[in-house]
């Protein structure tokens, strides 16, 4: 058997590979003790090998490693997914509430929720504002008024303006503030990555023909469609984009989720399942 070794250095350094270094010099040294010498061919390349198998025997553990820390952290990430939802439950947003000079939010929220006939006292509201960027400018460098975001002492108390809004579905601006008529949404606080996940959702859902998506608790909901005949169709939860690709198709682009600002909050179609 021919081998030039004559570039090779005859004590090969096993050190640095990670796991134990023991063992690894002792597969080494094992291949040495029927060798005539440290440049004998029928040696050389064994105990190569030997080094070469310790190696790929690190690389896998260091590769399950880091699988084992990736799901590690995807858990992590829902954790606090979770409870950065848990610290908006207590919220609403209303949408669509033209911006004026001076404005008293609370007044606003009061008069809607007369409305929609929900008997709102002072001392049900924690804090009422608007959020986002002033002025902000949709697709078609249309001025867009802020929404205002209500905080309740009392999750029941929000979910009371939630229910009596989806029973009537039908607010304006003009209800609240003068001005020109534009739709009002009231709409549960969501976190940004659950306001992402519910327009990509709701736009996926349309393109499918899903006749519902909405959320409830912070979690997205589709359904295929209304309950006839016994037949029933399943709420389907949506908690990650995988799972809008697994019953709605691939996820849409960008330019596919961009919310119509006439409409920037509510379900497809515009009402809820019973």
């Amino acid at each position: 058997m021919d081998v030039d070794v004559r570039g090779l250095n005859p004590i090969l350094d096993v050190t640095g590979l990670g796991g134990d270094d023991s063992k690894k010099k002792g597969i080494y040294f094992d291949t040495m003790e029927n060798c005539n010498g440290p440049w004998d061919a029928t040696c050389v390349l064994p105990r190569l090998s030997a080094i070469e198998v310790a190696s790929a025997v690190e690389f896998e553990r260091q590769d399950r490693e880091i699988k084992d820390l990736k799901i590690e952290i995807t858990e992590l990430r829902h954790k606090m997914e979770v409870q950065e939802q848990l610290n908006v439950k207590r919220e609403l947003e209303i949408v669509g509430v033209p911006e004026q000079l001076n404005e008293n939010l609370t007044h606003v929220v009061m008069i809607a929720s007369k409305k929609i006939g929900v008997d709102l006292q002072m001392t049900d509201l924690d804090e009422v504002r608007r959020v986002g960027t002033k002025n902000p400018k949709n697709t078609t460098n249309r001025t867009v008024s802020r929404p205002i975001v209500v905080k309740f002492l009392s999750k029941i108390k929000r979910d009371d303006v939630l229910s009596a809004y989806k029973g009537r579905r039908k607010l304006t601006s003009e209800d609240l503030v003068p001005g020109s008529s534009s739709s009002v949404y009231i709409n549960e606080r969501l976190t940004a990555q659950n306001r992402q996940l519910f327009r990509e959702a709701r736009t996926r859902a349309k393109m499918q023909n899903f006749q519902y998506c909405w959320t409830r608790n912070g979690t997205v909901f589709i359904r295929k469609a209304a309950n006839t005949n016994g037949f029933k169709h399943p709420a389907i939860p949506i908690r990650s984009q995988k799972d809008i690709e697994d019953h709605l198709g691939q996820v849409c682009t960008p330019a596919e989720c961009v919310l119509q600002e006439d409409f920037p909050r509510e379900s497809v179609p515009a009402i809820l399942p019973n």
